[in-house]
């Protein structure tokens, strides 16, 4: 016998009804995908879990859009392999600035490859694709010494290394028909992404000197020298912390709460509370008793 289901609508259906449509477009994928795109498509487990963080914040995106948690979930096996690509990215253009070979492009090849399958091959989505490898390119020179960056070109690098947040917002607003809302969308996290870089970049300070690979704190030494290094670094850091709460000041009231969670983690009974607050009187208040400091993070002598 089969099981059944009560829709809004007082119809049932069985099980197997409803997950027609969703097994339907899973075998059209697999159809798109050629056996000889498996090589470049393919990613490790490695790759796959440093990315899984940044997924299941995009994932709150598709929240505060109001996505339906059955079209979130069927979209995240998606999103998560393209980050699993990116780190496979990441890890071929650190070897190449370590000395290695040439990172290639197989990575971008295996993107597209997956994207176009779930016809998302589109002009906005190729246009993020060029500015993640633009960043992955230029933060490779920079660090082989090949250019010098001023510190509008460093705040400027500091932007387009959240180029893979853009990248997987700008796949979860097509995907999920909110593409209307993208630019926002975008607008409202910039300063946010960007704050989250030089956080990473604190903590991490020592061992990427080690290593020889980019750090935010290691271009403001040799820009500034050590002793004033860490105080340019934080009135970037304020500056940034100014225009969030300005742009946030701005978003809808209905966006809030995801906002909220995509910064600090979801807040027990936070839509409701978020909701009965005009966002332009509180959310200066709560970025800045919330946001921590530069030395919140930073715990390691500039050397």
């Amino acid at each position: 016998m089969s099981a059944v289901i009560r829709g809004g609508s007082g119809v049932r259906r069985t099980f197997e009804e409803q997950e027609a449509p969703w097994k339907a477009q899973l075998r059209e994928v697999c159809r798109r995908l050629p056996e000889e795109a498996l090589p470049h498509t393919s990613v490790t487990y490695l790759e796959k879990l440093k990315g899984s963080a940044l997924v299941f914040e995009v994932h709150r995106l598709g929240s505060m859009l109001g996505c339906e948690q059955q079209v979130i979930a069927r979209m995240l096996p998606l999103l998560l392999h393209l980050e699993g690509l990116v780190y496979r990215a990441d890890l071929a253009y650190e070897a190449e600035q370590r000395g290695g070979g040439p990172a290639g492009t197989e990575w971008l090849r295996g993107m597209r490859t997956v994207l176009a399958a779930h016809d998302l091959d589109t002009p906005r989505v190729e246009a993020q694709l060029s500015a993640l490898r633009e960043y992955f390119e230029e933060e490779t020179r920079v660090v082989t010494g090949a250019v010098e960056l001023d510190e509008a070109g460093l705040r400027e690098l500091t932007h387009k290394r959240s180029s893979d947040l853009r990248l997987l917002t700008c796949v979860t607003c097509l995907h999920t028909g909110h593409a209307a809302e993208l630019d926002k969308v975008l607008w409202l996290l910039d300063p946010l992404v960007a704050l989250r870089e030089i956080a990473s970049d604190l903590r991490s300070y020592r061992a990427d000197c080690e290593e020889g690979t980019f750090n935010t704190l290691r271009e403001y030494v040799r820009l500034h020298g050590k002793d004033e290094a860490f105080d340019r670094l934080g009135a970037e850091w304020g500056r940034l912390t100014g225009e969030l709460a300005r742009r946030w000041r701005t978003a809808p009231r209905a966006w809030m709460p995801g906002l909220w969670a995509v910064a600090f983690g979801p807040l027990p009974g936070s839509r409701g509370l978020l909701l009965r607050i005009p966002p332009q009187r509180t959310v200066t208040g709560w970025i800045e008793r919330r946001l921590p400091r530069p030395e919140d993070y930073f715990t390691d002598s500039v050397a």
